[in-house]
């Protein structure tokens, strides 16, 4: 059965933050139980093709290796987190998050190249995966995106108190208060 994955908050940061939730009863419930979960994460936010998927799973399958993964996953996972946390409540950015960043970023392997589809060329990143350090690579680089182009007074917590999901809301009037009305909206006004 294929996982829910929240892809709500409008940064693919923000969405990763998102894999860690809270269950129907209130219990801690990871979405990125495994290496196959955050490659399937990794195909449906357009980080990598259902080919590189493919790929990463057939080489790694040693289940030592695969959990090496998972725990740098989610710790980074944790570390972003808890930045995000300080950026809701309008904190000044502390200087080990961003030194973290730094260096899951020097760490990365890949680089850019162009390809040609039916009307255009388009440029694309390739990470490469042929080390377990390398798998943070593409959350570091949509930190980037978040701490350099997110206005960060629009970083907001789901206004349902059972909900620990954040999103980055773009809405015209900047007034946006759930995660998702189909989540926790429509239960509030229910």
């Amino acid at each position: 059965m294929r996982k829910k994955y929240y892809f709500i908050a409008n940064d693919r940061m923000l969405d990763f933050v998102n894999t860690n939730v809270r269950d129907s009863f209130g219990q801690p419930l990871d979405l990125l139980e495994s290496l196959p979960d955050y490659v399937e994460w990794l195909r449906i936010a357009s980080v990598i093709s259902k080919d590189q998927g493919e790929e990463i799973l057939a080489r790694w399958t040693v289940l030592s290796d695969r959990e090496s993964i998972m725990k740098a996953v989610r710790d980074f996972r944790n570390i972003l987190h808890s930045m995000v946390s300080e950026v809701i409540a309008k904190r000044k950015i502390s200087a080990s998050y961003l030194a973290e960043i730094n260096h899951q970023l020097s760490l990365r392997v890949g680089g850019d190249c162009i390809v040609q589809n039916s009307k255009s060329l388009t440029a694309i990143r390739l990470y490469n995966f042929n080390h377990p350090i390398h798998f943070t690579a593409p959350i570091a680089e949509a930190a980037i995106h978040f701490l350099t182009n997110c206005q960060h007074g629009y970083v907001r917590k789901c206004k349902n108190p059972d909900c620990v999901l954040v999103f980055y809301d773009t809405s015209k009037s900047h007034r946006r208060q759930w995660c998702a009305m189909s989540e926790c909206g429509n239960r509030a006004k229910a």
